[in-house]
């Protein structure tokens, strides 16, 4: 945390990719990522979550639309259909 801290003081811009809101049942580091998630959401980062869900997920949180954004997955898009930079969060 006190790298993204410092770069985002320089004017350095810093995007965080969170592989999973929730950490699955049982892992053993479900409590360190829960807190891991807290800290990078409220460190002013970007964000890129996988899912429309998950940045809907951000957004009720009070993430502000410009520093979140998501990737589109398989249930969200024609998988036969390339995905258009319009389709992007």
């Amino acid at each position: 945390m006190p790298l993204v801290y410092a770069l985002l003081r320089h004017g350095v811009p810093v995007i965080h990719t969170l592989h999973d809101l929730d950490p699955h049942p049982g892992g053993r580091f479900g409590p360190l990522m829960r807190l891991w998630n807290r800290l990078i959401i409220c460190s002013g980062c970007h964000l890129l979550v996988y899912g429309r869900l998950h940045r809907d997920r951000l957004l009720s949180r009070g993430v502000s639309s410009d520093r979140s954004r998501f990737v589109p997955i398989m249930r969200e898009t024609d998988p036969l259909q390339p995905i258009s930079p319009h389709t992007l969060g």
